[in-house]
């Protein structure tokens, strides 16, 4: 399921270049940077999505579904190195016969492995599948539903403390929703992942 899926392609080098960054970052022993209390950010970028499920004992598989992000979080760094927060994300994808969007809230832990810039997210939450089809579609696997399940998030990145309260860098990011049958619909995936810029304020 899901395996030719742009989010599932972005999933798998968002890991390797976990390995490769985490590496680099462990070797160059980055000077540690002062991150603590509340903060504010903002996440703004552009990739890929999914979305795949069986109706009626066929098949239904988006590809090549494009889209632009924005993502929202208030979070506490509690030192240096970690960090929590809750995110807001939406995905939305808008094409000739078919649209969606994938709104995901989760809470995530940010790590800072080395204290300096490169940072990992991981996040579970949940999110909302909203569909919409033109009325000329023709296609009897697509129709429009709304509906919520559970959320898996990853990220990683690299950002810069411009000066004691504001951070901006970049980062792969990636989330999974998995939603459970209703109606005709069964095994319903829908995933994005996308290279954006991301930004903190420290309060």
């Amino acid at each position: 399921m899901f395996r030719q899926t742009r989010f599932t392609m972005a999933l798998s080098l968002l890991i390797l270049a976990a390995v490769v960054l985490g590496a680099a970052s462990s070797a160059s022993a980055a000077p540690r940077v002062d991150r603590h209390g509340f903060f504010l950010g903002l996440d703004l970028g552009a990739g890929g999505g999914g979305l795949e499920y069986e109706k009626g004992g066929q098949t239904y598989e988006s590809d090549d579904d494009q889209g632009c992000i924005l993502g929202l979080r208030v979070g506490y760094a509690f030192n240096p190195y970690f960090s929590l927060s809750l995110d807001h994300r939406e995905f939305h994808h808008e094409g000739d016969d078919f649209e969606y969007k994938l709104n995901t809230g989760t809470i995530t832990a940010t790590v800072y492995p080395m204290g300096g810039g490169f940072f990992m997210r991981f996040g579970v939450g949940a999110g909302c599948l909203e569909t919409e089809v033109p009325g000329d579609s023709d296609d009897p696997l697509i129709e429009e539903f709304e509906e919520e399940g559970g959320v898996l998030g990853f990220g990683l990145g690299y950002d810069w403390m411009v000066n004691e309260h504001f951070a901006i860098g970049l980062s792969l990011d990636a989330r999974g929703l998995a939603l459970e049958d209703f109606g005709e619909f069964e095994d319903l995936r829908a995933g994005e992942g996308s290279l954006g810029v991301t930004m903190n304020y420290y309060f």
